[in-house]
């Protein structure tokens, strides 16, 4: 990974972020300032052309394949102290079921809570957005595979507001940008006074977290998973402890077309930096 990378801090008033949501409440729209997705090629082949030499790929609509959890679930037990998980497939006649109704059910009406019963799973599921979409794309994708649920140790202390999303570019070998995972609130600094230096061990800790992931990646059997990861990036979420570790959360999709949120940044506005075209590694809070 390429060390040689200032970091830059920047802490914006949460005012702004509110003023952003209101005016687009008052327009009944979601804002258009922060946390993009879903944009068409046009508009992100507008700011970052490809056949490039600085960017050669194609904008594509990145694969989920990748990013599975399944994947990188020893990985990701690792990181957080824990020793064994659960999993267990799901009927594909229950998951059609399921993703009619309306994987990580982070979103859950419940929360974050401990699940005990095969009923808490099912309730996980079904009233999770995110989780009904990760089933409806694995039924998606495969006329026969089954999708899978995954049974982590509870962590206690797993919590969006200390959540960050790290941005990794397709071709750059690096992280690009980090921001807050939940936009629409402060970040939980331990103290404000001390931002710069908890965001440096947010940093340092994501450093060390995408080279676990990279050299994991050129461990497993499937080259396609490395191969897609490298043409066409990913994102990764990881943890700020109350005791001051970084853990890793979870991988997603990178992309100014995928589904991934932009959290404090815009796909668009913020290309250059998303897209590691800037020297400098950019964090973002709202305080």
């Amino acid at each position: 990974m390429d060390n040689n990378r200032s970091m830059h801090v920047t802490l914006l008033p949460f005012s702004d972020v509110q003023a952003a949501i209101g005016k687009a409440r008052e327009e009944w729209k979601e804002t258009t300032d922060f946390n993009t997705a879903h944009h068409s090629e046009e508009e992100i082949d507008a700011v970052i052309p490809t056949g490039k030499e600085d960017f050669p790929f194609r904008h594509v609509m990145s694969s989920f394949f990748p990013t599975r959890f399944g994947h990188w679930v020893p990985l990701i037990a690792a990181s957080q102290g824990a020793s064994c998980w659960h999993v267990f497939e799901i009927p594909r006649y229950l998951a059609q079921e399921l993703a009619g109704l309306y994987a990580r059910a982070k979103d859950s009406d419940v929360g974050h809570s401990i699940v005990e019963t095969l009923d808490d799973v099912i309730s996980r599921l079904y009233t999770s957005m995110r989780a009904v979409r990760g089933l409806g794309d694995i039924l998606e994708e495969s006329a026969a595979e089954k999708p899978r649920s995954f049974l982590m140790p509870f962590n206690a202390a797993m919590g969006p507001a200390r959540e960050c999303r790290v941005f990794c570019p397709p071709g750059k070998g690096r992280i690009s940008a980090i921001s807050q995972y939940r936009w629409t609130e402060p970040f939980r600094f331990q103290s404000t006074d001390n931002a710069n230096d908890e965001a440096l061990v947010i940093y340092e800790g994501a450093r060390a977290i995408y080279d676990r992931i990279m050299e994991s990646a050129e461990k497993m059997q499937d080259s396609s998973i490395r191969g897609k990861m490298k043409e066409e990036g990913f994102t990764f979420d990881v943890l700020r402890t109350p005791s001051g570790e970084v853990q890793f959360v979870e991988i997603n999709p990178f992309g100014a077309m995928s589904g991934c949120g932009s959290c404090l940044f815009n796909w668009i506005r913020d290309a250059k930096l998303l897209y590691g075209m800037e020297q400098q590694v950019r964090l973002q809070f709202a305080v």
